[in-house]
């Protein structure tokens, strides 16, 4: 009977919001709005840890200054270890591009100009040693990214002395791997010297007299 026909329940599905997604922190494609305020959050995140390193990079206090909620930057990020290696990760991005720096480097001869770019941009400088000297343990959050990083610059370091060997300005008996950790090891001891002691330590002439004497005591004959 038409009259008593069972009635279907009210489908609610149209009505009830959908509890939106995580936003992808894995550079996925975003609407322009929301790719705005996600490089927003960074930036701030950028500053703040220039200014106050790692242990200065407080979630609330950052979304205040953005007029944001705690749950926005947990939205964008995930984390506060994903936005802190994230920023990190940026930072470096931008100082690459900006100062153009190449991926490898073809001669130890170049260690002055590489020493230059870091003295010309102290502050982050600054920021690296505190964040490294930071992650130790690893269980820190952004010790694998140090621990990379460290490895790519030996490496560096070791293509740029197989270059010189090639070209017959350093022995073909010098050992690639010993002098990528020795250049490393002085140029993070030095850094920190400088940064304590600016007025005192001239860190880009120390670079020139240091690369002057690895020619010294590995040039060839005819370099030396």
């Amino acid at each position: 009977m038409a009259g008593s026909a069972t009635e279907r329940p009210a489908d609610d599905t149209a009505t009830t919001p959908k509890r939106r997604k995580p936003a992808p922190a894995d550079g996925a494609k975003r609407q322009p709005r929301g790719e705005a305020r996600r490089q927003a959050i960074l930036d701030a995140a950028i500053e703040t840890l220039a200014r106050k390193g790692q242990r200065g990079l407080r979630l609330t206090e950052l979304a205040e200054g953005l007029g944001l909620k705690h749950s926005n930057l947990i939205y964008y990020f995930g984390s506060r270890e994903r936005l802190l290696s994230e920023a990190v990760e940026e930072r470096e991005k931008r100082e690459r591009w900006f100062y153009k720096i190449p991926d490898e480097m073809v001669s130890l001869s170049e260690l002055p100009d590489a020493a230059e770019l870091i003295k010309e941009n102290a502050l982050f400088t600054r920021l690296y040693v505190v964040l490294a000297a930071e992650s130790l343990d690893p269980e820190d959050g952004l010790h694998e990214f140090f621990v990379h990083r460290y490895r790519r610059a030996r490496q560096r370091i070791m293509t740029a002395v197989m270059t010189d060997k090639e070209a017959g300005r350093i022995r073909p008996d010098v050992d690639a791997e010993q002098v990528g950790y020795e250049v490393i090891s002085m140029m993070m001891g030095l850094e920190i010297q400088w940064l304590m002691d600016p007025d005192n330590v001239d860190y880009l002439q120390i670079m020139r007299n240091y690369t002057d004497g690895l020619y010294e005591r590995f040039g060839t004959p005819e370099q030396t």
